[in-house]
């Protein structure tokens, strides 16, 4: 299988430049772990809040100690508009650096990702009849779409570019997420899930065409950590202030402090794994080198 794939890619030789050689096995078999992980983390996500009642007592408090804003700029940012410019700005990205099929893989995935969310969302996902009259809002159509666009960003931008996007997808995605539930336009549940469809699609999508890996992996092993420990960090907060909640009777404000906290955890591990993700792949012949 490696000398077939070690002549395809001499095969394609083009003005000097191997084509990216496939990923080996083994980095086929991560990229469907993490794929299989996050869409039954999703499922785990979804059962848990929405048919427990444990769930919905939780996450119906932090609805009501929204502030319930009609009037959410954020709101109107996405549409069908904004996420076709998205997808025009990630294909002149991709064709800039000659990668269209990277291009290619960064549209499926905010493609992917919105059409299944939607169909989820109407057709699929359903809430328990006592509370069906609230419809049904997991997993956010507006988390996915700025996660998504943020992953197709990662995909298609050039290795050394990743380790800046990286940590303002964060800080953007981060802010996101807290002001849609501040805004109590969707519960945590909601914005969770959205996070792990997308990191369960660009796991599927990258094992079409993966990025070129870094040539030098502790950079992104710094950013990746760094990730980490601040999820671990917020999870701490998010902890604390969920028990100062549950002794207080004035329970709003921690809550949502406990929400936010969580939902921070939340995108900081969802990039950190797409971090990961996407400096997996290595060249399956030594002679054959990725563009960049």
């Amino acid at each position: 299988m490696v000398q077939v794939v070690a002549e395809r890619a001499r095969a394609t030789r083009w003005r000097g430049l191997a084509l990216p050689a496939l990923p080996r096995a083994s980095a086929r078999a991560e990229r469907i772990g993490i794929a299989v992980l996050a869409a039954v983390a999703f499922g785990v996500v979804f059962a848990v809040a929405v048919w427990t009642e444990h769930g919905r007592l939780a996450e119906g408090a932090v609805l009501d100690a929204s502030t319930f804003a009609t009037d959410s700029s954020l709101l109107g940012v996405v549409g069908v508009a904004s996420l076709a410019a998205a997808c025009v700005g990630l294909v002149a990205i991709g064709l800039v650096r000659r990668r269209g099929d990277l291009a290619l893989v960064a549209v499926g995935v905010v493609a992917a990702s919105t059409g299944v969310g939607q169909l989820l969302k109407h057709l699929v996902l359903s809430r328990p009849t006592l509370v069906a009259e609230q419809g049904n809002s997991f997993p956010s159509g507006h988390m996915i779409a700025f996660a998504g666009v943020a992953a197709g960003l990662l995909v298609v931008l050039p290795v050394a570019l990743r380790l800046v996007a990286a940590p303002v997808a964060s800080v953007v995605l981060s802010l996101v997420a807290v002001r849609l539930v501040h805004d109590g336009w969707h519960r945590p549940s909601d914005v969770v899930g959205s996070l792990l469809l997308v990191v369960c699609l660009t796991a599927v999508g990258t094992l079409w065409r993966p990025p070129a890996p870094p040539t030098r992996r502790a950079p992104h092993r710094i950013v990746e950590l760094a990730h980490l420990g601040g999820a671990a960090v917020a999870g701490v907060v998010a902890i604390v202030a969920a028990l100062v909640a549950t002794s207080s009777r004035a329970s709003g404000e921690p809550l949502l402090v406990a929400a936010s906290a969580a939902l921070v955890a939340a995108v900081l591990g969802a990039v950190a794994t797409l971090s990961w993700l996407l400096r997996r792949p290595r060249a399956s012949e030594p002679g054959v080198r990725h563009l960049r």
